[in-house]
């Protein structure tokens, strides 16, 4: 039962990035949900579930370090909106996270190496991040223990 409890949070995070955001229902980046972000009423729902699962993570990752990736959504929404502004005054369009196996756009508003490297950067980070935490509470406890 343990290990269903850890797999848990990291089963959540994955779920949410890829199956839920990154995914629609063609392979063109433009029908996935990430897309939503960018609406008003979409963002502030999804911004609220991702408030309330980072407050979950945060509070229950003493008791489960794992917990700590109930704060992905968060994580994503946030490099989204931060990055977005970016494209917008480069390209006049929004950021195009494309992954293997879809088909984005191509020509003067479709995809560019940028919009690769920083999809797959957002992606890496906020999976990272909640893993960094774990690592450095954990080199943190065995340094106190030390001394």
């Amino acid at each position: 039962m343990d290990k269903i409890i850890i797999l848990l949070p990291l089963l959540f995070a994955f779920g949410y990035l890829v199956f839920y955001m990154i995914a629609g229902p063609n392979s063109n980046p433009t029908s996935f949900r990430y897309n939503l972000l960018f609406k008003r009423d979409f963002f502030i729902k999804q911004l609220l579930f991702a408030i309330i699962f980072f407050v979950i993570g945060i509070l229950r990752h003493k008791s489960h370090p794992f917990d700590i990736y109930y704060t992905v959504p968060l994580i994503f929404i946030l490099q989204i909106k931060i990055l977005n502004p970016i494209f917008q005054y480069l390209y006049k369009r929004n950021i195009i996270i494309a992954i293997k196996g879809s088909r984005p756009a191509r020509g003067k508003n479709g995809i560019r190496f940028i919009d690769k490297i920083v999809g797959f950067l957002i992606y890496i980070i906020s999976i990272s991040i909640p893993f960094i935490i774990i690592m450095i509470e954990k080199s943190n406890n065995h340094i106190n223990k030390i001394f």
